[in-house]
């Protein structure tokens, strides 16, 4: 990573993200974590050294959380798990 990028990292808190922040911070890596959640921003900051308030259903909150962003690592998964396989 080139050490004047600026990261955003959206789903820090979820399994990959996690590895993916604390492999961040032994590199020393310059990164930021965003959340659409204002109350969890504190609590991110304390985690993680920066925090942003991003909303991806709102394309109002994009200039403030991107400025001097240079990348973005984002991971979802918001799907819904099935116990038995689709039919097919």
């Amino acid at each position: 990573m080139n050490s004047s990028s600026n990261l955003l990292v959206l789903g820090a808190t979820g399994q990959v993200g996690k590895l993916v922040t604390e492999t961040l911070k032994r590199r020393r890596a310059s990164f930021s974590v965003g959340s659409r959640r204002r109350a969890n921003l504190e609590e991110l900051a304390d985690q993680f050294g920066t925090s942003r308030f991003i909303d991806l259903d709102d394309p109002r909150t994009f200039d403030e959380a991107l400025e001097n962003i240079t990348n973005i690592f984002s991971v979802s998964a918001d799907f819904e798990c099935r116990q038995t396989p689709p039919v097919g």
